[in-house]
């Protein structure tokens, strides 16, 4: 029996880079990207980040803000697995409600994702703002 290959980030960047798997993995990650990376490639472009370093040298804090920029805007840190794509896949377009045991799947999709531990498994008053809203924003991302 084969054994079912995990197909993270780091089976992606073993990939040959000309590969149509490994481009349409690095279109769909570079999707993903935080709002403090759209910065932080803004200002490279622009010359504002050579300018900051010229100025300020090369510690100037622009790295910290970048990265609470993306924790604060819930920068995805791991790209969602194939399983995980398809699961959400089926529940976003589904149009039907979702179910207990589903919900709780969405959370272990959403911690693993953000890495963000939730407080607690009671997801009825919270589910949708913190968990679905977060997760649909992210996989019409990957489309």
């Amino acid at each position: 029996m084969d054994k079912k290959i995990k197909k993270d980030e780091a089976y992606y960047l073993s990939l040959d880079r000309r590969t149509k798997e490994y481009k349409e993995w690095k279109a769909n990650y570079e999707a993903s990207k935080g709002v403090g990376d759209r910065i932080e490639q803004f200002t490279k472009l622009t010359g504002i980040q050579a300018l900051t370093k010229r100025l300020f040298g090369d510690d100037c804090g622009c790295d910290e803000r970048q990265e609470a920029i993306n924790t604060f805007f819930g920068k995805p840190v791991n790209p969602l697995s194939e399983d995980d794509y398809i699961f959400l896949h089926k529940i976003i377009n589904g149009g039907s409600k979702i179910k207990p045991k589903e919900q709780l799947r969405m959370k272990d999709i959403y911690e693993t994702t953000f890495n963000k531990k939730l407080a607690s498994n009671c997801l009825s008053c919270s589910f949708v703002s913190k968990i679905y809203k977060p997760l649909e924003t992210l996989f019409n991302q990957y489309k």
